[in-house]
């Protein structure tokens, strides 16, 4: 490819600045289902990181502001056993305290 080519492509392409990207809060989901071949309708509700063959259940992210609404439509459909939303939040990963205390 031509230098002056490269150079034409590179100023169409848009760039991102960090102050225009914003990262949504998230939080992790916890379904259990009956069946596994339910998991892909769970697919509208959020993105599946991660389903258990053995336990039927699917881990799944979503919007932190959508949580409570996602929790009941979830819950009152009929191939759903429970949700539990991840507790991620009050678990402590900070011990640097302890350390200088010692």
């Amino acid at each position: 490819m031509n230098e002056t080519v490269k150079e034409t492509v590179m100023d169409t392409v848009p760039t991102i600045r960090e102050s225009e990207f914003q990262r949504t809060k998230r939080i992790g989901l916890c379904v259990f289902v009956k069946r596994l071949k339910y998991i892909r309708h769970i697919k509208s509700y959020g993105m599946i990181h991660y389903v258990s063959k053995k336990n039927q259940y699917a881990l799944i992210y979503v919007e932190k502001e959508k949580e409570d609404e996602i929790i009941s439509a979830l819950e009152q459909q009929h191939f759903v056993l429970k949700v539990e939303p991840s507790k991620k939040d009050e678990i402590r990963l900070d011990y640097s305290e302890e350390k200088k205390g010692k």
